[in-house]
């Protein structure tokens, strides 16, 4: 029927922005190939047959996975000017909701209209991707001043080792599709927010010694180093 196929294409649809997301980061997520692999599954199931066990499990996986990407999606949803990281997390959690009403109402003989459903989806999704290129474009990258250290961020990696001097800031660029922080904790120290493909510039406070910065976003763990001021 028209619903089950929504339920279908709304399965696959999650797949690919997954991959999209994978692509954009440089990295295979393991942990969520399961996944992908029986949502595939469950979208040629669903669509060849009228069985509601089908859109039952894909209700149930998918409240599963999204609830479990929820922490690091929240993050990039915040944040539509690092367009990279939000478009496609807006495709894969958007989808994976609308897909779950679908499965649902099928499963439920809801006379719902799966084709009516994903085209109102896609154009609320067109105007969101629309917002978040604006947001991205009206991003000003940083200049550095005299004095200034320049710390990149490529790789989700940040340099083992930073000298600055006391009183100077730090300029972060963004090399990456993901959108980082810049951290440094204690007295005199700040957070500071760096969008995608971006640089931004924050000034320190800090007394001359050694000090631990790092990027706070989860998943970004190994994104760390040492200031050594003087």
């Amino acid at each position: 029927s028209d619903t089950r196929d929504g339920v279908a294409i709304g399965l696959l649809v999650v797949v690919v922005g997954v991959v999209g997301i994978m692509v954009s980061l440089g990295e295979l997520l393991v942990e969520v190939i399961p996944f992908l692999v029986v949502f595939v599954g469950l979208a040629v199931w669903t669509a060849r047959s009228a069985s509601r066990s089908a859109r039952w499990i894909a209700v149930a996986l998918l409240m599963v996975f999204l609830g479990l990407n929820s922490i690091y999606a929240s993050g990039d949803l915040a944040h539509p000017e690092s367009a990279y990281a939000f478009i496609p997390t807006v495709v894969v959690m958007g989808a994976g909701l609308v897909t779950v009403v679908l499965a649902a109402m099928s499963a439920l003989r809801h006379p719902a209209t799966g084709r009516r459903v994903w085209m109102a989806a896609g154009a609320g999704f067109l105007v969101i991707a629309g917002a978040s290129v604006i947001a991205a474009v009206r991003v000003e990258d940083a200049v550095a001043r005299s004095g200034d250290a320049v710390v990149t961020a490529a790789d989700f990696e940040y340099p083992a080792e930073v000298r600055l001097g006391v009183g100077a800031g730090v300029v972060v660029e963004n090399d990456d599709a993901s959108r980082h922080t810049f951290v440094v904790d204690g007295a005199g120290g700040g957070a500071l927010e760096v969008p995608a493909g971006a640089s931004s510039r924050i000034e320190l406070d800090l007394a001359p010694g050694t000090y631990r910065y790092y990027c706070d976003i989860a998943g970004h763990e190994a994104m760390e180093g040492t200031l050594e001021v003087s």
